[in-house]
């Protein structure tokens, strides 16, 4: 199926979770916050969430620097 993640269209693996999703797209669930559709899913949530064709995902990852 296809969804949006970060402006692009991506495709993945139909019922995919969200756990499952960050895993598909290489994201360490523990430094991510994902939004779907405008809404903040809390990383509680992620192994229940399951993404839908055409959901559009805001992923943010956290970089350490200084």
């Amino acid at each position: 199926m296809r969804i949006t993640v970060n402006g692009e269209s991506v495709e993945v693996t139909d019922s995919a979770t969200l756990d499952q999703l960050m895993q598909q797209l290489g994201y360490e669930t523990a430094h991510v916050v994902v939004a779907v559709n405008l809404e903040f899913v809390p990383r509680s949530a992620y192994g229940e969430t399951v993404v839908k064709e055409s959901d559009q995902l805001e992923i943010v990852a956290a970089v350490a620097g200084g």
